[in-house]
């Protein structure tokens, strides 16, 4: 039914693509899942920002046909290439002559919290387990980060 559907729409819909390939996945066609979901993430895309469970099941089909090394690199790449990009913004707007305190710090780019504990096990999986051990200290120290944060009274005069 999902193909049928598929063939009588002629504009791309990212939820049929996303179906077949949840349905590809269960029954371990996971290639072919993969080429479905990541076509429903490129559709999605074009219309927002893609949210953190999405990427992640996209990276678990990736794992599924690539390996749990090539998951980790490919993300490692995007924070890498996501980190550029803010340095070289940074850097056009100080050329430029112009405030850079607003612009997106390199050091703030970071991966979510589900895209980074699929990073710890799928480096663990790959047997990297210098890496998993460092990746879980980032997730540790983002948690006591966080707990710190609710532990702190608030000013009761407001910002």
């Amino acid at each position: 039914m999902l193909v049928s559907l598929l063939k009588a729409d002629p504009t791309p819909n990212p939820n049929v693509h996303l179906s077949i390939a949840r349905t590809l996945a269960a029954s371990g066609a996971y290639k072919a899942a993969q080429q479905f979901h990541t076509t429903a993430v490129t559709i999605f895309s074009l219309v927002g920002p893609i949210n953190d469970d999405l990427l992640t099941e996209n990276r678990v089909l990736k794992w599924y046909v690539d390996g749990p090394g090539v998951v980790v690199q490919a993300l490692a790449e995007a924070v890498a290439a996501e980190r550029d990009a803010a340095a070289r913004e940074i850097k056009r707007l100080v050329d430029a002559k112009k405030p850079a305190d607003a612009a997106r710090k390199p050091e703030d780019i970071q991966l979510s919290a589900p895209l980074l504990i699929l990073t710890i096990v799928a480096s663990h999986a790959a047997g990297d387990a210098p890496s998993a051990a460092a990746q879980l200290k980032i997730f540790g120290d983002r948690i006591e980060k966080a707990d710190r944060r609710f532990e702190e009274p608030e000013d009761p005069a407001g910002p």
